[in-house]
């Protein structure tokens, strides 16, 4: 039965609505009032929001975004714990099982409405509050996400200096348990690495006293670095995908760079041999914990970047027709192949360091800023020429951590001028600088003494749980409420081929991927442990901060539900089912698109953002229920479509643009009676059922079969042909 209706949704045809009613390809055409004139733009015309430069910015500038500092110190040491070589099975399994699907579940969505994630919720306005969660994640991502990144600049100018500054153990910030395995420290009992004794009492300017309830004075050296990031990023984002699409020509591709030298330097030193078989040396057995499979999924997850908003944001800017299937495959295997590789240079220096210290190779390996910040640079120390390996190994981090801030910018800056654009597209400047300031502000304290204790804290909790349950839910709103069938539609009408409407993908969508998720949510609260620094256990209220922004990206979903049925202008049921149904205005961005993917034209000057009724009195704005009768006249100029309206509906004012005889504009052709049958008398436009549109002798295929294909697939050539009058 489940498999029978799997099937069912997956196959190609009509979309059930969530009443249970079929509909077919009209159904996708909401109700609107007469459209006074459209136009059909040029091939080469772009949307008012832009794209990319070219192609490659996009896939770059999502590499990038994907490739980020976890990839260097997380995945190895995630690979070590969970089983060496033994931990690759689950991990690529889960890659096939939810990252590909779901990373190309996004990328397409935002492609094919060139919204951002929160204006691409059009498509059901009812579930608006995944973007407001969406973009809440990325505020507080960013925030300490750019303090991570002062780190990296810190130490990239630390290592400007013949001799690097925590190697030794004569410094004012060492104590009497600095351990240099130059000195004969053999009668130390709690040995602590130089470098360790350099991160906490220097770089940080921790002391014994603080803690996340003391979080003492601002460190100013911190502070000025974290300003640095914010200007570095306010640079690169102040054109948005423009500049930001350029930027990525370098911090996307240095790190491959870097992480290709210290490769060949890294396995030409001694005890690299061990420290790459400690990183792969399969334990088999482990394979049969449920937490090893547990951390593969969240891995894959957290690393693909999914259900952060930036995904749909980067493809809101590509061209319609671009080919985004075969772009999230690659980029997918080229993160998780970054991931392996990076393994390979951190446990090849550390197996080094680890023969050099006359240690095994378990005492040294760490993660995340105990791996950057503290084991590494120990081993980078000990390397002939180490301020110059330090220096590239840093700036990488830099580059790397760039990438993604600008990708939680975009989404952030995206969404505002999507929602706002008339008011604040031509200040963008000034507001990406505004927001800038602001974020940086709230990381300020972040850099204190004890600003460790809140990164760990926003850390552990802003995009964990919350991610799981957005993503979960962005999949069964597109699934079960848009429709699975009515989103392959839309996929067919960008990309043709077999493999972007492949129905593993859709059984994915439908299934397994959503099944997944629960599943970790729910080990994900079985297993749940406090948030800790260290040998520090956060206290109870410092948890509750915690859940509160966990919460706070999930709480806005129902909240904004709650919004949209209350202030609806009808009653509540009839609210509830209106907000589950695409706006008048989705689709496509423009109407040479609508048209393939079978969706209305927009009137003139009403085609994405940019305009607005008070800046452009012709732009027609839905009225809450007009009643008309039309009946359809010969345009006097040629390449218009006019409509005749009664006094009730809306009436474009005097100055109201006319087309001039010479502008291309759509003229149907003689048998596309969708654009010259007079719509029934309603309260709300409703265009002609196929019987009386396509209407055509049995020996001579319809308007409609020729559109549509033998098998219901759009066929792009009849369309461009016939309708929009280009070759093929």
């Amino acid at each position: 039965m489940v498999l029978g209706w799997l099937y069912k949704c997956c196959k190609q045809g009509n979309t059930y609505n969530v009443g249970g009613e079929e509909r077919g390809r009209t159904a996708r055409q909401q109700p609107q009032p007469p459209i006074q004139q459209f136009e059909i733009e040029e091939p080469d015309e772009e949307t008012p929001r832009g794209y990319w430069s070219n192609k490659l910015d996009f896939l770059l500038s999502s590499i990038g975004f994907a490739v980020g500092l976890g990839n260097v110190w997380r995945f190895p040491y995630m690979c070590y714990k969970n089983g060496g070589g033994a931990f690759l099975i689950p991990y690529v399994i889960m890659l096939f099982l939810a990252g590909i699907p779901l990373f190309y579940l996004e990328l397409a969505f935002g492609q094919f409405a060139s919204l951002g994630c929160l204006a691409v919720w059009k498509s059901i306005p009812l579930f608006k509050g995944l973007g407001y969660g969406m973009i809440i994640v990325s505020v507080l991502v960013a925030i300490y996400y750019n303090v991570i990144i002062a780190y990296t600049i810190f130490y990239t100018f630390a290592s400007l200096t013949s001799e690097l500054p925590w190697v030794g153990c004569y410094h004012y910030w060492n104590t009497h348990n600095c351990y240099d395995s130059a000195l004969n420290t053999s009668n130390i009992t709690n040995k602590v690495w130089s470098s360790q004794e350099y991160y906490n009492y220097y770089v940080l300017d921790i002391s014994d006293d603080n803690s996340i309830e003391n979080i003492g004075m601002i460190n100013w050296k911190l502070m000025m670095c974290l300003l640095a990031g914010w200007v570095v990023v306010y640079m690169c984002i102040i054109k948005g995908v423009k500049s930001s699409g350029k930027v990525v020509y370098f911090t996307a591709i240095f790190p491959y760079v870097v992480l290709t030298i210290l490769f060949i330097r890294g396995v030409t030193l001694p005890g690299a041999g061990k420290g790459i078989e400690f990183y792969l040396k399969p334990r088999w057995e482990l394979l049969k914990d449920a937490k090893v499979w547990r951390d593969a999924a969240s891995q894959i997850f957290y690393s693909l970047g999914i259900a952060f908003g930036a995904l749909i944001t980067f493809s809101s800017y590509n061209k319609f027709n671009n080919n985004v299937c075969r772009d999230a495959v690659v980029i997918a295997l080229i993160n998780c192949g970054t991931s392996v590789f990076a393994g390979f240079v951190i446990f090849s220096t550390l197996g080094f360091m680890a023969v050099d210290s006359g240690v095994e190779v378990s005492d040294v390996v760490d993660q995340g800023p105990g791996l950057a910040f503290v084991a590494y640079p120990e081993a980078l120390s000990r390397l002939p020429g180490a301020p110059f390996w330090s220096f590239l190994f840093f700036f990488m981090l830099f580059t790397l951590g760039l990438d993604s801030q600008f990708a939680f910018m975009e989404t952030i800056m995206t969404a505002i001028f999507d929602e706002l654009p008339d008011r604040l597209r031509k200040k963008k400047a000034s507001i990406s600088a505004l927001t800038c300031f602001i974020l940086f502000v709230a990381g300020i304290p972040c850099t204190t003494q004890g600003g460790a204790y809140v990164v760990t804290l926003m850390d552990f909790y802003s995009a964990g749980f919350s991610l799981l349950v957005i993503a979960t839910l962005m999949c069964i709103a597109i699934c079960f409420i848009y429709g699975i069938r009515q989103f392959s539609d839309d996929i067919s009408a960008m990309m043709g081929g077999i493999l972007p409407n492949f129905i593993w993908w859709k059984i994915c969508w439908i299934a397994v991927s959503p099944i997944l998720m629960t599943g970790i949510v729910i080990f994900s609260i079985v297993e749940y442990a406090p948030a800790t620094y260290g040998t520090y256990v956060f206290p109870a209220w410092a948890e509750g901060v915690g859940w509160a922004m966990a919460m706070s990206s999930i709480f806005v979903i129902p909240m904004y539900m709650v919004i949209a049925i209350l202030t609806g202008k009808g009653n509540i049921k009839q609210n509830f089912l209106e907000s589950l149904k695409p706006t008048w205005d989705w689709g496509p961005a423009l109407n040479r698109n609508r048209i393939i993917a079978g969706y209305e034209p927009l009137p003139v000057n009403a085609r994405g953002p940019g305009t607005s009724p008070k800046a452009n009195p012709n732009v027609y704005q839905q009225p809450p229920a007009p009643s008309f009768n039309e009946e359809p006249v010969t345009p006097s100029t040629p390449g218009t479509h006019v409509y005749h309206t009664p006094p009730d509906a809306y009436q474009a004012p005097p100055d109201a643009y006319q087309a001039p005889p010479d502008t291309d504009i759509y003229q149907p052709p003689p048998n596309a009676g969708f654009y010259t049958q007079s719509p029934p008398t309603s309260s709300y436009y409703e265009p002609p059922t196929e019987s009386n549109v396509y209407e055509s002798s049995p020996s001579t295929p319809s308007t409609y079969e020729r559109q549509m294909g033998s098998r219901g697939t759009i066929n792009r050539a009849y369309i461009e042909r016939d309708i929009l009058g280009e070759p093929v």
